[in-house]
């Protein structure tokens, strides 16, 4: 099981043991997400289809040691939570053309820089967003400091995913 997989490989990266391998040649745009208690400790991933053997085991470990919160520390194991969505059904939309809960969005626009911002289908339910709060906080997240009026041209691509969770407890009785 891939969830069990992610653990494995934190665990490992924890004590300074060797990672384990995933013979899976399977190819998908994969996100990792840690959550501690409920709340997010780390999400990371790629829209790139690779092998989950290569993907797994570098976005488990990059999802543990996100940069907008300290590393997950061997202490928070016993609290973790894994999440892995494995990502489908891109296709380009309009800035209000899915739904939420079921649709992850990604916005990219250009001003003074490039800007870029994604959520899974999960956060905007997750949060209570509507879609007009969804894409407001993707302003934000993306590093943008004004309006949505502000921007002239806005690109926005929706897809979906497979999302499953498991948490250490359910990790531990699985050996």
């Amino acid at each position: 099981d891939y969830l069990i997989f992610c653990f494995k490989t934190l665990e490992s990266h924890l004590n300074n043991q060797p990672l384990p391998t995933l013979d899976d040649h399977t190819s998908f745009p994969v996100f990792v997400t840690w959550k501690r208690k409920g709340l997010l400790r780390g999400c990371i991933g790629t829209f790139q289809s690779k092998p989950l053997s290569q993907q797994l085991p570098y976005f488990a470990i990059a999802a543990a040691t996100d940069t907008r919160f300290k590393p997950v520390s061997k202490q928070e194991l016993v609290d973790l939570e894994c999440s892995l969505s494995l990502l489908t059904d891109f296709e380009p939309c309009g800035l209000f053309d899915w739904a939420v809960g079921v649709h992850g969005i990604t916005i990219q626009f250009q001003l003074d820089r490039r800007y870029s911002a994604t959520y899974l289908p999960s956060v905007a339910l997750e949060q209570g967003w509507n879609q007009r709060q969804t894409i407001d906080s993707l302003l934000q997240k993306a590093g943008f400091q004004g309006r949505l009026e502000d921007i002239q041209e806005i690109q926005a691509t929706r897809y979906q995913s497979t999302k499953d969770s498991m948490s250490f407890q359910d990790y531990q009785r699985s050996l």
